[in-house]
């Protein structure tokens, strides 16, 4: 088992319609963890990758409860057809798919359909290592409300493209400058106590802002946190983000501002 020692005051250093499709026989008893997976036309990641992380996933958690919830937030591929063929063949994994485009519509109907007592939300392109698991979840169950594994840790390994990391320090530089924090990696993978994040149901419907959003909500609501390092091995042959993907990021950002400055 992993153990984790303070590193200054923020880090750790490790040692619309809704249709819900999930198996009949699910079995009721109480779930430890919920995994969840927006995802948004990504069937060819899910073919390669969800039965992997299951298996993964289960070989980490042992004996915890777990589920595993794939949002598929208005695809337009076989997404959902590839999630159905792994459903059938394991229950331990559901299917939500909304109408609204979008990882905060995502992660919102996804926290309101989890029944498990601690939430982690999860990539499917796996470009995070699941190692992150086991430490979060036995840093929630120590009384953190939330464990974030930032790139930006210290002592995170982190592989990704040149045209990732530039747009990954624009953005943070961004944030630190209209929302008074430091520079630092808000989009990340994060586990958290469903019972003690109280604002997920007024998560707007944002999609590349909707991970930041998180972050500072959490942050103003004063929730517990802590940061655990983190290994990222980008995967993808093509990158998503795109220089549209930035200016949607601070469109939205400029728009959670205003609701905040306003409340």
């Amino acid at each position: 088992m992993l153990s984790a020692d303070r590193l200054g005051n923020d880090f750790l250093t490790v040692q619309p319609a809704v249709r819900s499709i999930t198996m009949s026989n699910v079995l009721s008893s109480a779930i430890e963890v919920s995994f969840l997976l927006p995802i948004h036309n990504e069937s060819e990641c899910l073919k390669r990758n969800l039965s992997a992380l299951n298996s993964r996933v289960s070989s980490l958690l042992k004996k915890q409860t777990y589920e595993i919830i794939v949002i598929d937030n208005g695809s337009d591929d076989s997404t959902s057809q590839q999630t159905l063929e792994n459903l059938q063949i394991n229950q331990k994994i559901q299917l939500i798919s909304i109408r609204e485009k979008g990882r905060g519509p995502a992660i919102r109907k996804g926290c309101e359909k989890a029944r498990g007592k601690y939430i982690c939300i999860l990539s499917i392109d796996r470009s995070w290592s699941e190692e992150f698991i086991p430490t979060a979840l036995a840093l929630c169950q120590q009384g953190n409300d939330v464990v974030y594994g930032p790139k930006s840790h210290p002592q995170s390994i982190v592989t990704r493209p040149w045209v990732r990391k530039v747009a990954s320090q624009i953005i943070r530089v961004g944030v630190a400058l209209l929302f008074r924090i430091s520079p630092q990696d808000t989009q990340c993978i994060k586990m958290f106590r469903k019972d003690r994040v109280k604002f997920l149901s007024s998560l707007m419907d944002c999609n590349y802002f909707a991970e930041t959003e998180f972050f500072l909500r959490a942050r103003y609501c004063g929730l517990k946190s802590v940061s655990i390092p983190v290994k990222v091995f980008d995967k993808r042959k093509e990158s998503k983000v795109k220089l549209h993907s930035i200016i949607e990021f601070f469109y939205e950002a400029l728009r959670f501002k205003q609701i905040m400055n306003q409340t």
